[in-house]
């Protein structure tokens, strides 16, 4: 069976407002972002590039294999390194994480939001997003640097979330939220992502009608259910 191609940051958009989906995934309309997008991104990449240039240990796959199974051991790896992929309901969901940090047999999922001021906007998004990742490294294949290590690598570890929010011209942080995994919620979003792919809804059941998610939406300017 084809499996569609999911990525899991687009998927989580099912969290800001489900008409994006069709937005996207269906009709293929074209965004048009907001200039704080763009500037977000290369903030993004210049966190990135800090985080490249510490000091790492030098370690082989075996190594860290070795470190993620050992409920005793801990291990950081570097930003943008560790990708996860899953297949569910005829899609296969695939992501790259900001930041993994593993704390004995705890493991955290750091992703870091430089928001312009509108974090409150899209926390649902990034919640999904999140929590989405770590269903990835629960149930699905795990890799760093490329180099595939297995699949369920992390299930029965305590898995989490933190999201950072920075200031998009300083980069300072200003805020932020930390929060448990929930394999559940994921599960119920994948069932309803699968249920809007198939079709069958009229649009304006799956517009959200928030007034500054339509505001801040890439897709406003193709949205026939603007809520303004």
């Amino acid at each position: 069976m084809l499996l569609v191609n999911v990525a899991i940051s687009k998927f989580a958009d099912l969290s800001f407002c489900e008409l994006k989906i069709v937005h996207h995934f269906i009709d293929g309309s074209r965004p048009s972002f907001h200039a704080c997008v763009p500037a977000g991104a290369r903030q993004h990449a210049a966190s990135a590039r800090e985080d490249a240039e510490r000091e790492w240990e030098e370690t082989t796959a075996e190594g860290i294999l070795e470190a993620l199974r050992d409920p005793k051991k801990s291990l950081e790896l570097p930003s943008e390194s560790v990708s996860v992929s899953f297949n569910a309901r005829g899609f296969s969901f695939r992501g790259r994480l900001d930041k993994l940090v593993k704390t004995g047999s705890g493991v955290v999922v750091v992703d870091e939001k430089f928001t312009g001021g509108k974090g409150a906007c899209f926390r649902g998004k990034y919640v999904q997003q999140l929590s989405t990742y770590c269903y990835g490294l629960a149930n699905g294949k795990l890799s760093v640097c490329g180099v595939q290590l297995g699949e369920g690598l992390l299930r029965g570890h305590a898995l989490s979330c933190r999201i950072v929010e920075r200031d998009i011209r300083t980069r300072r942080e200003v805020g932020g939220t930390a929060f448990p995994f929930n394999e559940e919620l994921v599960a119920s979003s994948i069932g309803r992502f699968a249920e809007i792919m198939g079709g069958g809804f009229e649009r304006r059941e799956l517009a959200c009608g928030e007034l500054e998610k339509c505001v801040a939406c890439e897709y406003r300017r193709a949205c026939g259910h603007r809520a303004y």
